[in-house]
């Protein structure tokens, strides 16, 4: 049976007898993670983007149905505050693509500080209007204590998740 509930990530050491069997080899715990999970939250793209062999090596280890969760890079929206996000978006997504029909969901993490105002606003819509055709883009706020789906002063802590349509 498969779980729907995603992870963030398959390799934690820790885990291992855990999660993982004691003896199981690091090389065949993506394969165990995917027998289990059909996603997977890739967090490591908030921080660096993968080179292309990672993000091919991804899909091929991936099986039909399986999908990668990934976070949008911090470039885009803690260091540029979704400011000319063309580029950073075109970056992102020219390595993303290349996992195919194995790309799920997009979350866009905003800082705390990307307060609701008019600058902010304005920046937000152009984002949301440079994401890639083809993928819709509900968003909800995200707060410590959990979600809200109700609108609030602030755009910050929210994730937005760009989900194929196709």
């Amino acid at each position: 049976m498969r779980a729907s509930a995603p992870r963030a990530g398959w390799q934690y050491n820790h885990w291992r007898g855990e999660f993982y069997p004691r003896d199981l080899a690091k090389a065949q715990w993506f394969d165990y993670y995917a027998a289990r999970f059909h996603t997977v939250e890739v967090s490591n793209t908030f921080y660096r983007q993968p080179a292309d062999r990672t993000w091919d090596r991804w899909r091929a280890m991936a099986t039909d149905g399986f999908c990668f969760a990934l976070k949008a890079n911090r470039f885009l929206t803690h260091v540029r505050r979704l400011d000319d996000p063309a580029p950073t978006i075109e970056r992102f997504f020219d390595g993303a693509l290349r996992l195919g029909d194995r790309l799920g969901p997009v979350l866009y993490q905003l800082p705390p500080f990307f307060t609701r105002t008019p600058e902010h606003a304005e920046r937000f819509e152009a984002f949301l209007a440079r994401l890639p055709g083809g993928r819709t883009t509900p968003w909800r706020s995200a707060t410590r204590r959990g979600t809200s789906r109700r609108p609030s002063r602030r755009f910050g802590g929210s994730a937005l998740a760009s989900v194929s349509t196709t």
